[in-house]
């Protein structure tokens, strides 16, 4: 104790990284008190608040900045592993952490990159919706994610497959994104692909993701960080196969540097940080709340992006539309609730699940 105005700085320092992190590494969990000090509601409010940042961004961006879709993708990965790394130093107080080399290491190195290289592509084909599609129907559009999960769920893992009732909850959900997407002129039958390659993705991203967290007991920080590094390496090879034009016209572009190329670097930097932000605070989050409690939370995310988006760039969208927007996402969240119920223990009926 005491040790003067140094010591205190540096107490507080280190408090307000456990305090982020939501965890004490001295062991123990965290109590009420610490719990408070970082607010759920403020964490909510900082996911869906990033996530309505990055997305009206990317749209600009890909739409007005970038020759394409290919090259945001790089960028938003390349500014999300800077900011990655700084990250993990606040957090844990010292650099990421290297993979494992040699023999020992491939397994863990295999599957990091493997990670990365489905995380990375389903990012890239979200990125190319926004280019063909509005930023409305693209995020209902993807939430049919569920469906996907549950087809690959079936096919994949026949012991997780879904029950009759979360097959019937998925209805609204199809039924919902046909709607949605009736009429308007800015639905593209390219742009669906995507978005369905981007929910692929997602999809095994989630399993993927949960198996390198079981095997290696990395922590989330330092995974996401390099989920971001590999991935930049991932757009690259994306980019220059995709559209190696661009890459000229991105050279060309930086070579006049003006107001207006300041101001896109602008743009693009706080859509990368944004970007990070909202996939940081979304596996924080489940850190600390249920399952449950998250799918919910995500399954409401859209909505609110979706809304604040309409009203940004002013999309008209017809009263069919509207309620297969409605139907399409109450539909999530049904199915989130019947998913949860189904997966709860049934063996001890006297404990109740947190």
């Amino acid at each position: 104790k005491g040790g003067g105005p140094l010591y205190s700085r540096q107490w507080a320092w280190e408090r307000t990284r456990q305090r982020i992190r939501g965890w004490r590494p001295w062991g123990g969990a965290m109590t009420k008190a610490d719990q408070g000090v970082t607010p759920l509601p403020v964490l909510f409010f900082a996911w869906y608040a990033s996530s309505v940042v990055c997305t009206a961004l990317s749209k600009v961006l890909v739409r007005d900045a970038f020759p394409s879709a290919y090259w945001l993708s790089l960028a938003q990965f390349v500014v999300a592993a800077f900011v990655g790394n700084l990250a993990v130093r606040f957090v844990n107080g010292a650099p990421p952490a290297s993979l494992p080399k040699g023999e020992a290491g491939r397994p863990m190195r295999r599957d990091v990159w493997m990670l990365s290289l489905i995380f990375s592509f389903g990012m890239l084909a979200l990125n190319k919706g926004y280019e063909h599609m509005h930023v409305s129907l693209v995020e209902t559009l993807r939430a049919t994610e569920p469906v996907v999960s549950a087809v690959l769920a079936t096919a994949l893992l026949p012991a997780e497959a879904p029950g009759l009732t979360q097959v019937v909850a998925l209805m609204p959900i199809v039924v919902g994104a046909c709607c949605s997407s009736l009429g308007s002129a800015d639905f593209t039958a390219l742009g669906l692909v995507w978005v369905t390659a981007s929910n692929l993705c997602f999809c095994l991203r989630t399993i993927q993701y949960k198996q390198v967290r079981r095997r290696y007991q990395i922590d989330e920080w330092n995974l996401f960080y390099y989920i971001c590094r590999m991935g930049a390496l991932c757009q690259l090879v994306y980019a220059l196969i995709g559209d190696p034009g661009g890459l000229l016209t991105m050279l060309a572009g930086l070579q006049s540097a003006g107001p207006e190329s300041l101001a896109i670097l602008a743009m693009t930097l706080i859509n990368g940080l944004m970007y990070y932000t909202y996939l940081q605070c979304s596996w924080v989050i489940l850190m600390r709340v249920p399952v449950v409690t998250h799918a919910v939370g995500n399954s409401m995310r859209r909505p609110v992006v979706l809304v604040c988006n309409v009203l940004y760039f002013g999309n008209e969208i017809s009263r069919v539309n509207a309620a297969g927007i409605c139907m399409a996402f109450s539909g999530v969240l049904a199915y989130s609730r019947l998913k949860a119920a189904g997966s709860e223990p049934r063996k001890a009926p006297v404990k109740a699940s947190v």
